[in-house]
């Protein structure tokens, strides 16, 4: 009976791969987000510049940091450095090994949603169940946005945490601090809610002092170099208001456009991912009932909650919430990468 369950969900599996790719060849670009990422990659290409994205966007325009348009001198180009270069260099990478297409530009995203669901599938069947269910995953992996990458590399990260723990082995507090870095170097300041967890580790005493430092200098020897290039060339001005500027302003100021009621976030994350919502409260009140909470089920919970408050009361946010199924299947592995909410 499991096998033909198994069989059954690796078809629809592949069912949807197979409609995914459709989508992702046959539907034209649409939102802004997309179509700026996508506008930035070319750029890049044509004008050999790879240290950060290149657009003509309205927004967030440093005029110290300009291009001239080759073909039209008054008009200018402006490097972006509120965001890290990892997602535009895997999709040069595609489009040039593929050509200028709706599909290749999307390739990276939804390679990336697709090894999340493979990874958490070998955890638990049921958790890439819920992933799949989830229409807003889907939505992301199916466009050029940077948010499946990122929760890619949260997902893996979390995992060698919770390895770390369990076996206090330096090898994988060194991979954690590597995939959180990666994710750095994704969507930059986004990548920051992975501190929270190593925050409830120290409280838990299931980390040290020593251990954290070391999750942070393996994390920095992947980031550190990208810095020091942008600081080199722009100066460290430059950087801190093009990459920390712009995450405060984020969180600071308010945007209308950016935010709903409370009732509204509430709706739309139970409808997004309905059924891992309903398996991970139900696990999660089984366990409470049968005493059967462990530390490290503590620490998983606790950072879903903390996610969870910021998400709803946040006045703007880009957010990625953790499940996890533990060695006894109590929790679901999966993670969940949100987008920015509009009214």
């Amino acid at each position: 009976m499991k096998k033909i369950i198994l069989l059954i969900l690796i078809f629809f599996f592949f069912v949807f791969i197979f409609f995914s790719l459709k989508t992702m060849k046959n539907t034209s670009f649409h939102d802004f987000d997309e179509a700026n990422r996508v506008e930035a990659v070319k750029n890049m290409k044509e004008y050999r510049f790879f240290l950060a994205p290149l657009t003509g966007s309205p927004f967030l325009r440093n005029e110290k940091l300009k291009l001239k348009v080759k073909d039209n001198p008054n008009l200018s180009l402006f490097i972006h450095l509120e965001r890290p270069p990892l997602f535009f260099w895997l999709t040069t990478i595609s489009t040039s090994l593929f050509g200028e297409s709706e599909f290749s530009y999307r390739l990276p995203s939804f390679l990336f949603g697709l090894a999340t669901i493979i990874v958490s599938f070998f955890l638990h069947p049921f958790s890439s169940l819920a992933i799949l269910l989830s229409n807003d995953f889907w939505l992301s992996s199916q466009n050029a946005l940077m948010d499946t990458m990122l929760t890619f590399f949260l997902f893996i990260a979390f995992l060698f945490l919770l390895k770390s723990i369990r076996s206090k082995n330096r090898l994988y507090f060194f991979l954690t601090g590597f995939f959180w870095g990666l994710a750095i170097l994704t969507k930059g300041q986004p990548a920051v809610i992975f501190v929270f967890s190593l925050f409830l580790s120290l409280l838990l005493k299931k980390l040290n002092l020593k251990e954290i430092f070391l999750i942070f200098l393996s994390a920095s020897l992947i980031v550190a170099p990208w810095i020091f290039l942008i600081i080199y060339n722009f100066g460290f001005g430059n950087f801190v208001l093009g990459f920390l500027s712009f995450a405060s302003k984020k969180v600071l100021s308010f945007d209308p456009s950016q935010k709903a009621p409370v009732f509204w976030y509430l709706r739309w994350w139970f409808e997004s991912f309905r059924l891992g919502s309903i398996l991970f409260f139900t696990l999660l009140i089984y366990d409470i009932l049968n005493k059967k909470i462990t530390s490290e089920k503590l620490l998983i919970a606790l950072y879903f909650f903390y996610l969870i408050l910021i998400f709803f009361f946040g006045k703007k946010q880009s957010l990625v919430v953790c499940f996890a199924f533990d060695s006894n299947y109590r929790f679901i592995y999966s993670l969940f990468s949100f987008p920015s909410f509009k009214n």
